[in-house]
C-alpha cells in the first residue's frame, strides 16, 4: 500500500472530488461540525486517495515494448500501451491510468498501473 499523502500535498480539487464522490455539494457539507467521525474519516481517506491518485498519474509512465514477468505464474507479458480509462466504478475513475500487456499466446490484458506496480510483475532485463 502507498504511503499516506501529506495533508498539505491534498490540494483544494482533491478535496472537492472526494466530497463529490461521496455525494456532497461542496466541500463546506463534507467537512460540516454534524458529521459523524465515520463520515469525517471517509473524506479524509478520499481526499487522500485523490490526491494519491493525482501524483501516480505524474510520475513517468512504464515503457511500452518492456517485457515483464509475473512472479507468481512466471510468465512473461510485453506492454503494449500505456492508457487511460474510460468508465467510473467504485475506486476507478475517469482518466485512471491502465497498462495494457499481451502474453506470449497474444492474449491482451489490461491492468490498473498502481497494480500493475504492486509487486506482482517483475521487470526482465533484456540483452
Amino acid at each position: 500500500m502507498a504511503a499516506p499523502a501529506a495533508p498539505d500535498a491534498i490540494t483544494r480539487d482533491d478535496r472537492l472530488m472526494a466530497a463529490k464522490a461521496l455525494g456532497y455539494r461542496s466541500i463546506e457539507d463534507a467537512t460540516d461540525y454534524r458529521n459523524s467521525s465515520k463520515q469525517d474519516r471517509e473524506f479524509a481517506d478520499m481526499c487522500e486517495w485523490f490526491s494519491l491518485h493525482r501524483m501516480r498519474h505524474q510520475a513517468p509512465r512504464v515503457p511500452a515494448a518492456a517485457r515483464w514477468r509475473h512472479k507468481k505464474r512466471g510468465t512473461e507479458y510485453e506492454v503494449v500501451a500505456v492508457g487511460e480509462l474510460q468508465m467510473s466504478s467504485n475506486m476507478l475513475v475517469d482518466g485512471s491510468s491502465v497498462v495494457i500487456y499481451r502474453g506470449d499466446d497474444d492474449r491482451h490484458w489490461v491492468r490498473c498501473e498502481d497494480e500493475f506496480h504492486d509487486g506482482r510483475f517483475e521487470k526482465v532485463e533484456t540483452t
